[in-house]
């Protein structure tokens, strides 16, 4: 086996474990981390799955509604000061 082979499987692996990382880090922490706060606070019932499906839907959500009122509220600033 040449060693430019060995050297892109290696680098292919590593890649690989990096990005696993990164793409745990990005859906535990900025997704199901707020949506996680948002459900329990809304819920009566304080059983709600870490894991579920609503949690995420809401991390998402509220990155989403948190996006474009930042950019709302750039445009407004924008205006007021022209």
């Amino acid at each position: 086996m040449p060693l430019g082979e060995i050297a892109g499987e290696v680098i292919a692996g590593i890649l690989r474990v990096v990005g696993q990382f990164v793409l745990e880090l990005v859906l535990e922490i900025l997704i199901k981390g707020p949506g996680y706060v948002i459900v329990r606070a809304l819920r009566r019932r304080k059983d709600i799955d870490p894991e579920g499906a609503i949690v995420i839907l809401v991390g998402i959500l509220f990155w989403v509604v948190l996006v474009v009122g930042g950019y709302v509220a750039y445009r407004y600033v924008a205006a007021a000061g022209a």
